[in-house]
Order: structure tokens, then C-alpha cells, then sequence
């Protein structure tokens, strides 16, 4: 039976991370915190010939692009909880060697079956991400000395960059962060969206992050493409660095958008040659060993996530709604006032009902559009009461299926469900 990824995870025995810092002669380490961005490639054979120099943190697809160059990043950072992560590694499976040297630092939702491509994996929760919030909120003694970062959206970048000033390094080098285009080029041709030939795969061309019709000034060069994700990033990329500057200096080495906060520098003027050589594999174990934190109680967590505490849930829901509500504005109270009962219970260690408010939540926006989509206000509730009552009973029918694939969110298995919720409320309509 699958459960919330970050369950799944803690369950295979993959560590949260530890609130802690770096201190002494590992804080004073060069870190590099490696995007997938075009610029990487200016860069990427001077990054190899001194990667025994500097820490190396290698944010998402960029990972794939350091290991066909020969470059073994010592950190690895995921953000999220879609397949592709996973088939991205599994891409580049004969740098396997690779994996076992790397330290995985994923965020809670990231699949575990990421996690476990590597020897090495650290869970880092995410600040106020549902699951995280409530296994705190059961598990107070285990996770006062859990770290939380808060910088970690929209991009794997900016969790790239607040985890490693989280560690407490003293001197960090974006690199390969473009958030835009001094080009046509969208990400590093040495990485998984490219074949052997350099050319771009059919299916990652006009991905969302390459559709660039906006400009803002650039690091190195006065004006760069961007867009409103990439401009999403460098605002938050500048408030991280806002929260850690006085602690850490930033330098932004990508030839890309200028970001505030981080001094612009050649990668090639920050001189690597005059740091001495680090002993990587000794950096890598002090950094797992600093840094995880074993969940104590698995017997704890397993009662939390049994499936059988869903029996006779629905009942109850579905006996609120035996009497239909007189009109919408009653309606939307009561869904609202289960909703919130519902959260209450899951933060309460009810967490199998995670599963039901992700569908439940989901679907109420297909009732609501049928709610207000009538002018007649009778004929409208009529059809929205029918609608919801017959989507709760498909998810009392459904529950055990529903909770082993919660993970899933809007793909996968679950999917079948939301198209079910989307074909429903078509049928009131009458737009099937």
C-alpha cells in the first residue's frame, strides 16, 4: 500500500534533515549551486577540471548534465513530486557510480523512489506542505530538531540555494541559475533534454520555462528573455539571500537575469585553483551524518496512516448531506463547514483523510461551477446536492484505492478519479 510520499519515505527509513549548521573548515568551502540554465555550459569544463575544489550542489536536471561531464555533484536536490524527476535519473543510470557518491536532498513530497536511487537521501520539509504540517503537529518530540526551509518555490533552484545557505556555507556561487535567456537556448545542452548530438528531444521541446516573452535586465549582458516563473524565482531567490547575507556571500556567475543581492562574477575570475583540495568523500559522509535525522518510531508513524481508519467515514459525510440545503449560500457553509471539520480531524493524526480532502477539495470546485452555473437557483442546488452525494459515494467505494495512490495527486491512478469528478459534473450540465 502506497502512502503520502513523505510517510513513504520516513516508513523506507529515509532520514529528515537535522537543524543544524556547518561550522570550522566545511562552512569555508566554495559552494556551487549548479542550475540547468544555458550559461552552465560556458562553464561547465572549468567546473570539471576544479570540482575537487568546491562543494558541488546540483539542482534537478542539472544533475544530468554534470555526470555526462564527468562531474560528480556531492549534493543532488529535489522539488517535486511529478514521474519525470524519476525518469530523469533513470536516464543517465549508466553514471551509476554517480548516485552511490551524491547526497539526495529532496523535499517531502519528491517521490521515494527517487530518494532511493541513492545511497545517501535526506528528507527536507516544506514549509506548509499539508503532510509535513501534520505529522509536526503529532510528532512535536521528533521534529523541534527538524529543519524547515521556506524558500524552496517555484524552481529547483531556489531550494538548491536556501538549502545549502541553510547549512551555513559562507561563500556560495550561482551558477547555471539563468531564470532566463541571453539565447535561444533554454537549458544546458549536455543535459537529459538533449541526445548524444546535442540537438533537442521532441518531446521536451516548447516546454513552459523556454516560452519567453518578456525581458529584465541581465547579469552580464544588458537585457535578457525571461518569463513570469522565471521572474517568480529571482523574487524569491532575493529574498532567501535578504534572510542569509549576513551570514553568507552570494555571487551570481550565470550569464543570465541579474539577481539582487548576488554580486555579479565571472565564473572563471573567482580563482577555484587557489582553494585547497577537499577529501570529497570524507565532505560527503560529514555532511549525511551532520545532517540526518532518524524518525524514531516507525510503529508510531504506520498507526498514523492506516487506510482501515477510513470505516464508516463517508457515512458520516454523507449523512450531512441527507437533506438537501435550501439555497446556495447554505450550500457552500456546509461544504465548508465539513471541510474544516475534516482538516481538524487530519491534523488531529487523522491521516488517512488526507487523502479524501485532496479529492473532496478537488471535486467541490466541479459542484460549485454546477452550483452557479444555472440561473434558476433551485434547479441548480438540485443538481449540485445530486452531483456531490454520488462523487462521496464513489469515494466510499473507492477509499482503499483512494489512500494507496494519495501520492499521485493529479496523475498516475488518481487521475481516473478527477476524470470521473470532471465527467460528473459535465453530465449535470448537460454538456456530454
Amino acid at each position: 500500500m502506497r502512502r503520502p510520499c513523505s510517510c513513504s519515505s520516513l516508513l523506507a527509513g529515509i532520514p529528515l534533515m537535522r537543524k543544524t549548521v556547518l561550522s570550522g573548515s566545511l562552512a569555508a568551502v566554495p559552494a556551487v549551486v549548479v542550475g540547468n540554465g544555458p550559461s552552465l555550459d560556458d562553464d561547465i569544463e572549468l567546473l570539471r577540471k576544479y570540482q575537487d575544489r568546491c562543494v558541488i550542489i546540483a539542482c534537478g536536471t542539472a544533475y544530468s548534465a554534470l555526470c555526462r561531464c564527468g562531474i560528480c555533484a556531492d549534493i543532488y536536490v529535489a522539488v517535486e513530486r511529478i514521474p519525470p524527476v524519476y525518469d530523469s535519473l533513470v536516464a543517465i543510470t549508466e553514471h551509476r557510480e554517480f548516485f552511490d557518491r551524491t547526497v539526495c536532498f529532496a523535499l517531502d513530497v519528491v517521490q521515494t523512489r527517487v530518494l532511493q536511487l541513492f545511497r545517501h537521501s535526506i528528507i527536507v520539509p516544506k514549509d506548509a506542505e499539508f503532510t509535513m504540517l501534520l505529522l509536526s503537529s503529532c510528532c512535536t518530540d521528533v521534529f523541534s530538531g527538524v529543519r524547515i526551509l521556506e524558500w524552496t518555490n517555484p524552481l529547483v533552484a531556489n531550494f538548491g540555494l536556501e538549502l545549502t545557505a541553510a547549512m551555513g556555507f559562507k561563500t556560495i556561487y550561482l551558477l547555471g541559475t539563468d531564470n532566463g535567456s541571453a539565447s535561444d537556448q533554454g537549458h544546458s545542452q549536455h543535459s537529459f533534454y538533449f541526445d548524444e548530438n546535442h540537438e533537442l528531444q521532441d518531446q521536451y521541446k516548447n516546454l513552459p520555462t523556454d516560452i519567453m516573452h518578456e525581458t529584465m535586465a541581465g547579469n552580464f549582458v544588458p537585457e535578457v528573455r525571461t518569463n513570469a516563473l522565471f521572474k517568480s524565482s529571482i523574487s524569491q531567490m532575493e529574498m532567501c539571500i535578504a534572510k542569509y547575507r549576513k551570514q553568507t556571500r552570494f555571487f551570481n556567475c550565470s550569464n543570465g537575469a541579474r539577481i539582487s543581492g548576488a554580486d555579479p562574477r565571472r565564473f572563471a575570475e573567482i580563482g577555484l585553483f587557489h582553494f585547497a583540495k577537499a577529501d570529497k568523500k570524507d565532505l560527503r559522509n560529514r555532511i549525511y551524518r551532520q545532517f540526518s535525522l532518524k524518525f524514531p518510531d516507525a510503529g508510531r508513524l504506520k498507526q498514523l496512516v492506516r487506510a482501515d481508519r477510513l470505516d464508516g467515514f463517508f457515512a458520516s459525510l454523507l449523512a450531512e448531506w441527507d437533506t438537501r440545503p435550501a439555497g446556495r449560500a447554505e450550500f457552500v457553509l456546509r461544504q465548508e463547514c465539513q471541510l474544516n471539520e475534516l482538516k481538524s480531524q487530519i491534523l488531529q493524526g487523522f491521516v488517512p483523510g488526507l487523502g479524501v480532502l485532496r479529492s473532496y477539495e478537488g471535486f467541490l470546485l466541479y459542484v460549485n461551477h454546477v452550483l452557479y452555473y444555472f440561473e434558476d437557483e433551485n434547479r441548480a442546488v438540485e443538481l449540485a446536492h445530486s452531483l456531490l452525494v454520488r462523487h462521496l459515494r464513489g469515494l466510499e467505494a473507492a477509499s482503499k484505492y483512494l489512500i494507496s495512490h494519495v501520492d499521485s495527486f493529479d496523475f498516475g491512478p488518481h487521475r481516473e478519479l478527477v476524470d470521473h469528478a470532471v465527467s460528473l459534473a459535465r453530465e449535470a450540465m448537460g454538456m456530454n
